[in-house]
């Protein structure tokens, strides 16, 4: 049964309901430590400590970091730690302590490699090249963003890799180095379901930024070669909330 108000909690958390999610784990987190089951007890707060991130409350949220990292450590949960090592990143950034938050960060990526856990380490990599990029230290962020795309393809993590790639053309566009950019963007698959409009948006922006680019109107192609990119960001990001609706469907239904 506590397995049950922990998936609950879940899909509250991912449909964007944090009172719910919050009600469920608490649930769920009461019943674990009733049957002294310490490292699902550990799971619990790493995602309550999500949970308060999403809705700003940072003190909780430390709080069930902290709380489940000692009993990540306590049960033995070595493939946990680096999430929460990362969570805890996350959570400090927000609140402005970069220095402590990068530490942790990189504190999931060296955990990451030890434990195998490359989801962690791909999504860190991706955190810190965006975070460099914002301090406009570009050459830092694409080493990062290119250590992403890396080892998202050594893990075969498709998402991941196309995350790293736009994350990378981002940059350029920003930086303005256009080398092999088209190609760059061409190498992104569209997901299969995507909708006639989208693929329409797709193609009308493609050919606006080829035509500006051929004309030499550089500075409109890399507006269009933006745009573009968003597109294809948020086109990657609406397929895999679909595919997760999809399970959540099945999920409430057997």
């Amino acid at each position: 049964m506590a397995i049950t108000y922990y998936n609950i909690g879940a899909i509250n958390s991912d449909r964007g309901r944090p009172e719910e999610a919050i009600r469920y784990f608490t649930e769920a987190a009461s019943r674990f430590e009733q049957q002294h089951l310490e490292g699902n007890l550990a799971q619990v707060y790493n995602s309550m400590s999500g949970v308060n991130w999403k809705i700003d409350n940072y003190r909780s949220a430390l709080k069930y970091n902290g709380m489940a990292l000692r009993l990540a450590r306590k049960t033995g949960m070595d493939n946990l730690i680096p999430e929460i090592y990362f969570n805890r990143g996350l959570i400090l950034l927000d609140q402005g302590n970069d220095k402590e938050a990068i530490r942790y960060i990189q504190l999931s990526i060296d955990k990451g490699k030890s434990t195998e856990n490359m989801n962690v380490v791909c999504e860190a990599l991706l955190v810190l090249g965006k975070h460099a990029q914002e301090q406009k230290q570009y050459n830092i962020a694409e080493t990062y963003f290119i250590q992403a795309m890396d080892f998202a393809h050594r893990s075969g993590f498709t998402r991941e890799m196309k995350l790293s790639k736009i994350a990378r053309i981002k940059l350029k566009l920003i930086t303005k180095d256009t080398t092999s950019l088209y190609r760059q963007i061409s190498e992104i698959a569209i997901p299969a379901n995507d909708t006639q409009i989208r693929i329409g948006d797709r193609d009308a922006l493609t050919i606006r930024a080829e035509y500006a680019a051929i004309a030499g109107e550089k500075d409109t192609a890399i507006m269009y070669y933006m745009q573009l990119v968003e597109l294809l960001d948020t086109m990657l990001n609406c397929n895999m909330l679909e595919q997760f609706a999809e399970m959540q469907t099945r999920y409430e239904t057997e």
